[in-house]
């Protein structure tokens, strides 16, 4: 009995960052079970008044990439080409780094980052359907101190320290609970 195997997968990191300051989200696929010679994603923010893209670039495993930032930061196009067939077929918990994107802090508020798969080829010279997984960027207020972002002081993958203090206190949960630009709120 074979069973299916799940559609490639591409997803982008959720992220925290201060308002001013940048942070940098990872962009990963899995599933890759044909491998991947190339492709092109195009990573937007639902609400671009919460956050920018500074900057995006394709992951050092591709031999060849051009990165394009629309001026207004709102959205990238990341292309890449594996010319040294650096992907191969991977097995299915893998997870292949395909690019970063650096993203600024514009306001307090959320946004989404999303992904579209304009292409993606495997090895064997076919286009799969791809499935796409968005991430959350969170900007938080001007920083207590200068250059401080929000933290993860207990480094569990969550950033619990909003203010960027270095410790989780209740100030941190005032401005998670502090009201926000209602179009801003929305997940």
């Amino acid at each position: 009995v074979q069973t299916a195997q799940p559609n490639p997968r591409v997803r982008v990191d959720s992220i925290a960052v201060g308002d001013g300051t940048t942070a940098t989200a990872r962009v990963d696929a899995r599933f890759l079970y044909d491998g991947l010679s190339g492709g092109q994603i195009v990573l937007s923010f639902t609400d671009p008044a919460v956050a920018t893209i500074t900057d995006a670039t394709a992951a050092d495993v591709f031999g060849l990439s051009e990165t394009a930032i629309v001026d207004d930061g709102s959205s990238a196009v990341v292309r890449f080409t594996d010319l040294e067939r650096g992907v191969q077929e991977t097995p299915g918990i893998t997870e292949v780094h395909l690019a970063d994107v650096s993203v600024e802090g514009e306001a307090a508020g959320t946004t989404d980052i999303e992904i579209s798969v304009d292409q993606f080829d495997d090895e064997t010279g076919a286009t799969p359907t791809v499935d796409t997984r968005r991430g959350v960027v969170v900007t938080g207020p001007p920083p207590v101190a200068a250059g401080a972002a929000p933290t993860d002081p207990d480094t569990d993958g969550l950033y619990a320290d909003l203010n960027g203090n270095g410790r989780l206190d209740y100030d941190d949960h005032a401005v998670l609970l502090r009201p926000l630009d209602p179009d801003a709120g929305r997940m």
